[in-house]
């Protein structure tokens, strides 16, 4: 597995998230539980979650008790039962391994041969919703409320955040669960993958793969296509690259009655992720202010 994109500075660990030694800790301990030499081991992303090259395998290290720590083993059993062709599978072990330091997973190291089009996740996406079987454990109950307004918190909690700005993405979150409580669902309710873009998206020898499937739950399957409006609207794909994605899915959203709710509620949990990242790494507290902007243009003109 490796993460599509261009050249830049060498990825470092965020000691706010992780601590001196957390991560590395853990991708040790798990390498040498299921017998993997983890010398020579190159960090090539470092965010929420730390990836690091190891010989033939990705290895991805969750910061221990977090909630995307405990919905792994869901998401591995779902996987594994679903075998869509459609996702790349973890390796090595059945299940996470756990350590103290962080829960550690393992997939096949690859070498993307270009950038994912949208029309190739589009395609890609509309296999993976036409799986209806599940693993034996349920997938997380779709709750993206629940989820921004625990990152709207955190960064609320930090000594450094604006009163200002956190008492407007509180009122937003407000906002957005009302209109999404008013939504009428037309397609049916299943596995979502929850962040479907060419960025989380590798193209193999064997034709593309869906990665990182940290935000898959069981939910509504506009909560995936209203993605690709949001990257329409708002971050740079451009009005071929839609259309290219719709036609290749199957189904066009845009004229839907609940597409604004939901692309708006996507859009504010992208900013309360970044507010998030913000409490532990200065350099995104940039990038807040102009996600800020963008949201509150967008929140107006809808």
């Amino acid at each position: 597995m490796t993460t599509p994109g261009g050249a830049g500075l060498a990825p470092s660990l965020n000691a706010a998230v992780w601590g001196a030694q957390r991560a590395p800790n853990a991708l040790q301990r798990a390498c040498a539980a299921v017998g993997l030499d983890a010398s020579g081991a190159t960090l090539v992303h470092s965010g929420a979650n730390a990836v690091w090259h190891v010989r033939d395998f990705a290895v991805r290290v969750t910061p221990a008790r977090t909630a995307s720590a405990q919905r792994l083993a869901t998401v591995f059993a779902d996987l594994r039962a679903r075998d869509d062709g459609v996702c790349l599978l973890p390796v090595l072990t059945p299940e996470p391994v756990e350590t103290v330091d962080g829960t550690v997973t393992f997939w096949p190291w690859v070498d993307s041969t270009h950038r994912a089009s949208w029309a190739e996740v589009g395609s890609m996406l509309r296999q993976f919703h036409a799986v209806r079987r599940q693993g034996p454990l349920p997938l997380p109950a779709w709750n993206p409320i629940d989820r921004l307004t625990g990152r709207i918190e955190a960064y609320a909690g930090w000594p450094g955040a604006r009163e200002d700005l956190a008492e407007l993405l509180r009122d937003l979150a407000k906002q957005a669960a009302r209109q999404l409580a008013s939504v009428c669902y037309e397609l049916s309710w299943g596995p979502v993958h929850g962040h479907p873009t060419p960025n989380n998206t590798l193209v193999t020898a064997d034709g593309p793969r869906f990665i990182d499937f940290d935000q898959m739950v069981t939910g509504p399957r506009e909560w995936d296509l209203a993605l690709a409006v949001l990257n329409r609207r708002q971050y740079g794909a451009s009005l071929g690259d839609y259309l290219d994605f719709a036609e290749a899915y199957g189904v066009e959203v845009r004229d839907w009655p609940g597409c604004d709710a939901l692309v708006r509620a996507r859009q504010l949990s992208y900013v309360a992720f970044v507010a998030a990242l913000a409490t532990t790494d200065l350099r995104m507290v940039a990038e807040l202010d102009a996600q800020v902007t963008a949201l509150r243009a967008a929140w107006v003109a809808g």
